[in-house]
């Protein structure tokens, strides 16, 4: 007579689970997750800040950035700007929120009366959210 292999497993065998295809998922739900993020932007302009003993990190969302490059050239969210102009592109840039912060980077070799015409110029237009942004002490530029 002949006998059927029985579909049944061996009842001292343990059943194997195999892992592979939920590993593939979590790779590429991981994938995913790292290529649709936004990620926080940096500014493209290279300056060195100079140093602060008491530096502090500062929230930047939502900020107006303003620059003053090594050679006194202005910059206001990436835009070069004059310092004539700079006034009016501030208003506009903070026009619906008079609460919006201001980050002022200077390049430390940048001519210090062109921060402080900068300065002059944010304080002029009633602006009194005002960060400088500066490194902490001790650490490389």
């Amino acid at each position: 007579m002949l006998r059927l292999k029985s579909s049944r497993t061996d009842a001292g065998s343990t059943p194997f689970i195999d892992m592979t295809p939920m590993i593939d998922m979590v790779f590429q739900l991981l994938i995913f997750f790292l290529l649709t993020s936004i990620f926080a932007a940096q500014p493209a302009l290279d300056l060195t800040l100079p140093s602060a003993e008491h530096a502090k990190e500062e929230a930047r969302e939502e900020s107006v950035h303003l620059f003053i490059q090594k050679e006194g050239t202005i910059f206001i969210d990436e835009e070069e700007i004059s310092l004539e102009g700079l006034g009016a592109a501030l208003q506009a840039k903070v026009e619906a929120d008079r609460k919006r912060p201001i980050l002022l980077s200077a390049d430390r070799e940048a001519p210090f009366q062109r921060f402080v015409d900068v300065l002059d110029v944010v304080r002029h237009h009633n602006h009194s959210n005002l960060t400088v942004l500066t490194r902490p002490k001790g650490e490389s530029p």
